[in-house]
């Protein structure tokens, strides 16, 4: 939806009404129009679901944005509202989202003036600097610092420099820092300000969690408990050396995560979501004596978690079925359960079949969620989509070629869905494209298909030419011994049909996989009609097996 962003700039000589409207704009945050407090709420009565964004008071001049429809305009009555209301000078900057551009307008006593005869803010150099840091102007305050500006600089009782951070101005962090900014006054938001640090790639980096955890006063015990600091200085072996070889450190102490306000596992226990078990950190824990401490107690949940992520010391599907976890729980919003979330996610990794096979063998049920959408999204979109193969070859993860024991595990997942209630007779709609134009953007070779789930493997996404010939008779076999129809219609258009239905890449011979077929025609009456053209011995087969349950 597209809005306009208004940006107001009020400057006015009498600081209580700059006060109190500050104090006004604060209480409207996040609430709705109508409850907002006058003048406010008569001001922008004719906007359309306004909200404000911010509101910041610097000395003698007032900065807050809001949020309305790209309709909204301000008219000269709200403008010179504003002016009673203690901006005496205001400077109005609206971005409209829809066409990407913005207008700038200077007002004072309800008439329009120039930029320059608006007056610059009397500000104290805190208050200065830290407007740089409203306005995002990371190389402007970084310029600033490097011309002799005070790194020290606080704003509202706050650093500078945790500003900056909290802005993600990484030049201007960096340009106070080699300033050699105080970090003592930062002790107060440690924990913030080494995971702010922690989430910024530079050369600095390091450099700056060091100086931080070795500020005199600094409590460096609590600090290294903190998941916060921890998964920030993990990633730095020699730095995490020297932290864990600090006074009253503990390498297996149960760390501490803030936002859940709760104690967690040991560094080593979360060694796969902190660091992805890198070799380097995994060396310097194992010289340290570090163990897999699992928190006292962990929720169903998270232990679902663990198990689809693969992380350290994860259970099985077994063990927590035998444990009596619902392995049925939804682990992301309603009706996907953990079953369906790694079907959903998977981006080809041998893991990940095994654990949906595990997940199905340990009575995950498929029932409440399994529908026909589902089916062609998240079953066929998965496991039969050829670019997570090809992707995987690409970065030396996975073997390029579909191998046996992949094969395999597909198989056994659709034996396995088609045992616990997915229907073989499914209709699907879907795209077929192949992947070696995939970067041709709208220009690529499309096929929609319309029709049976048996169609679609035999005819289609299996078809002669396809790199997933291997799975063909098999998987029709399988589908046919749970009920499929040989005879059933299926359909398909060559070109550009449009969007509708699941999108899956497909590899091989393309002009091969992309014959056409009598309209209306079942698969078997179009494997008849290409085996008369020209023989192949697994088209045979698979006539075979259809004709025997025709």
């Amino acid at each position: 939806m597209s809005a306009n962003t208004f940006t107001f700039t009020c400057v006015g000589s009498d600081a209580s009404a700059l006060s109190t409207l500050h104090s006004k704009l604060q209480a409207a945050i996040g609430t709705a129009g109508s409850a907002w407090p006058e003048p406010l709420g008569s001001i922008f009565s004719e906007w359309d679901q306004p909200s404000v964004l911010s509101a910041s008071l610097l000395g003698t001049t007032l900065r807050f944005s809001m949020d309305a429809s790209a309709h909204d305009a301000l008219e000269n009555e709200q403008i010179i509202a504003l002016h009673a209301a203690g901006a005496e000078y205001l400077r109005v900057q609206v971005f409209n989202s829809q066409v990407g551009e913005s207008d700038t307008s200077h007002h004072h006593a309800g008439k329009r003036i120039s930029a320059k005869a608006f007056p610059k803010p009397v500000l104290s150099e805190g208050d200065r600097l830290y407007e740089l840091v409203l306005e995002s102007k990371d190389g402007a305050l970084a310029k600033e610092i490097k011309a002799g500006a005070s790194p020290d600089a606080t704003a509202h009782g706050v650093p500078l420099f945790m500003h900056a951070l909290r802005e993600g101005m990484m030049k201007s962090v960096r340009a106070m820092f080699e300033a050699r900014v105080d970090l003592a006054p930062c002790l107060p938001w440690a924990t913030e300000a080494a995971e702010l640090i922690g989430l910024h790639d530079g050369y600095k980096r390091e450099a700056m969690l060091a100086a931080l955890l070795a500020v005199p006063g600094a409590d460096v015990a609590a600090l290294s408990r903190s998941s916060r600091v921890v998964q920030a200085v993990c990633v730095h072996p020699k730095l995490l050396q020297w932290l864990l070889a600090q006074e009253g450190v503990d390498v297996n102490a149960r760390l501490y995560e803030e936002e859940i306000e709760q104690e967690i596992g040991s560094l080593l226990f979360h060694s796969v979501e902190f660091f992805e078990d890198r070799a380097d950190v995994l060396s310097v824990l194992q010289a340290a004596g570090a163990r897999s401490v699992p928190p006292v107690k962990m929720s169903d949940l998270a232990r679902l978690d663990r198990l689809q992520w693969g992380y350290r010391d994860a259970e099985t599907p077994a063990q927590l079925a035998a444990a009596g976890v619902n392995l049925d729980t939804s682990v992301w919003r309603d009706d996907c359960p953990v079953l369906r979330s790694v079907l959903r996610n998977y981006q080809g990794a041998q893991r990940d079949l095994r654990l949906v096979e595990d997940l199905l063998d340990a009575g995950a049920g498929v029932s409440g969620w399994l529908t026909p959408e589902v089916v062609r999204q998240e079953v066929l979109a998965t496991l039969l989509d050829w670019y997570w193969y090809e992707e995987g070859a690409a970065e030396g993860e996975r073997p390029s070629a579909l191998d046996g024991e992949r094969a395999g595990a597909i198989l056994g997942i659709f034996r396995r869905l088609l045992e616990r209630g997915l229907d073989a007779n499914t209709a699907v709609v879907l795209s077929a494209d192949t992947l070696a134009s995939r970067d041709e953007a709208f220009a690529t070779p499309r096929v929609r298909y319309e029709g049976s789930l048996l169609g679609a493997v035999a005819c289609l996404l299996c078809a002669r030419g396809s790199e997933l010939r291997s799975l063909c008779l098999p998987l029709v076999e399988l589908l046919l011994a749970h009920g499929a129809d040989a005879q059933a219609p299926c359909q398909r258009v060559a070109g550009h049909p449009g969007s509708d239905g699941t999108r899956i890449w497909v590899r091989g011979a393309w002009p091969e996989i992309n014959l056409p077929w009598p309209e209306g025609a079942s698969a078997l009456g179009c494997l008849l009609q290409r085996q008369a053209q020209a023989p192949d011995p697994i088209d045979a087969a698979v006539i075979a097996a259809l004709s025997a349950r025709a």
